[in-house]
């Protein structure tokens, strides 16, 4: 049987997102006792604006780098990756040796590390993942006692008239403290002219 080399890379990728989705479903039974987040602002930080990380129309945070540390000892990070032009999110114990420094930023910087307390502690009872149309994991929900988490691959971008637009598949974590805020946001086509 010839497998041309397209179909070849699809094989693999699937292969690969299977093993990111069991990873991630292997949380399960874990007690969450610290999470760490890389926040990123909606926007500022630039021309003198202080960074702005909270808006009302906007129920999520936004992350490059989610850290959770178990009763265990173990710990993990969840990242996104690149799949051409859409993004998903894995779960990766690499390069993760230490607890992150706690960094509140500086006035001018749209980053920050900071030690997420609202995020609810315990064991984790279920996660349920989906799927883009391009197989990415692009959405995690983590069960922890009566609470439901929801990760997102997306981002925020401001435009040129200072709306704020959330697209979906981007390089960013949004990090919902409550999964049913998803419903509230209305996703911009990544694609848009």
């Amino acid at each position: 049987m010839i497998i041309n080399g397209c179909a070849l890379k699809n094989m693999a990728h699937k292969n690969w997102i299977k093993a990111q989705e069991a990873k991630i479903k292997s949380l399960i039974g874990q007690k969450i006792i610290k999470v760490i987040i890389e926040e990123m602002a909606f926007r500022g930080g630039e021309d003198g604006d202080l960074p702005i990380f909270k808006d009302q129309s906007l129920p999520f945070l936004q992350s490059g780098v989610v850290y959770l540390q178990f009763e265990s000892g173990d710990h993990i990070k969840l990242i996104t990756y690149q799949n051409d032009d859409t993004w998903g999110i894995l779960l990766s114990s690499e390069f993760f040796q230490n607890e992150p420094e706690i960094d509140p930023g500086s006035n001018d910087s749209i980053y920050r590390t900071r030690v997420l307390n609202e995020f609810p502690h315990g064991e984790i009872t279920s996660v349920n993942v989906s799927h883009d149309h391009y197989g990415n994991l692009d959405e995690i929900y983590i069960k922890i006692s009566d609470k439901t988490i929801l990760l997102v691959s997306g981002e925020v971008y401001e435009t040129m008239e200072g709306k704020l637009e959330v697209m979906k598949n981007d390089e960013s974590i949004l990090l919902f403290l409550n999964h049913q805020d998803l419903g509230r946001i209305n996703f911009v086509n990544k694609n848009r002219q």
